[in-house]
């Protein structure tokens, strides 16, 4: 769902396993740094267990406390 904060690994995974059906290639860019938050750009292509294969662009973005990933 857009705009849904998951956290923990193994609810990213679990969320991800509800949905995706195969990941047939992934990349992902260098960090850009600001402050305490950094983005990335990321790109897939993948099938979905609904909906067929599409290709993803999607930006992350990230915040860092106390040297750890926050957000």
């Amino acid at each position: 769902m857009p705009g849904e904060i998951i956290t923990g690994m193994q609810n990213v995974w679990n969320k991800g396993k509800e949905w995706l059906g195969s990941v047939h290639s992934s990349s992902v860019s260098e960090p850009l740094i600001a402050g305490d938050f950094f983005t990335s750009k990321m790109n897939f292509d993948c099938t979905f267990k609904e909906g067929g294969r599409q290709k993803i662009k999607e930006v992350g973005v990230y915040k860092f406390k106390d040297g750890k990933n926050y957000q």
